[in-house]
């Protein structure tokens, strides 16, 4: 069953409720909550305060408990990524507006029944959804000397060194490792 609400879907399947807002929908969202690129950098400094402060062992001055603290360092983590390079991928020579332009995150609010008969209630969360892996790959291969990559299901290579938006110096891909004649019936 779908229904649409102020020209946002909507989705409503059984004891589930999810509501998705592309980039620019998420940027208007959380700017009515006063989360704007514009005033980020403050609020990631009040966080951090408020952050370390929780971390001291001093009683008697009001703080947050260790799982907000751990909320909110994942929120301006997840922000962090949102608001760098403007949410757009910075290989896109011709523009954020452009028609051929690809936005880099979802932001995702997910409703979902408890299934505990005699509980009841339901269970929340907010995500922030990263649809180019390049985005939080490129920190990664700036903070890191080298990168290694192993696994038997990245070929063909090439493509997925696009997808995380790196050349990898030196490769060692091979073909097929299984022969298929001699161990496959």
């Amino acid at each position: 069953m779908f229904f649409f609400i102020d020209s946002f879907t909507l989705f409503q399947r059984l004891s589930e409720i999810a509501r998705c807002w592309t980039r620019d929908e998420a940027s208007k969202e959380l700017q009515e909550a006063n989360i704007s690129l514009q005033n980020f950098p403050n609020l990631q400094d009040c966080a951090k305060k408020a952050i370390e402060a929780a971390s001291e062992d001093e009683l008697d001055v009001f703080h947050l408990t260790g799982m907000t603290s751990f909320v909110l360092q994942g929120l301006f983590s997840t922000l962090n990524y949102f608001f760098s390079e403007n949410g757009i991928n910075p290989d896109q020579s011709a523009g954020p507006e452009s028609s051929t332009s690809v936005h880099n995150f979802e932001l995702v609010f997910q409703r979902v029944a408890k299934k505990d008969e005699g509980k009841g209630g339901s269970t929340n969360t907010f995500s922030l959804w990263c649809l180019i892996p390049a985005v939080v790959f490129k920190g990664i291969v700036e903070s890191a000397q080298s990168v290694i990559l192993t696994s038997g299901t990245l070929a063909p290579l090439n493509t997925f060194s696009s997808e995380l938006g790196i050349d990898f110096g030196s490769r060692l891909e091979a073909r097929h490792i299984i022969d298929i004649k001699s161990q496959v019936d």
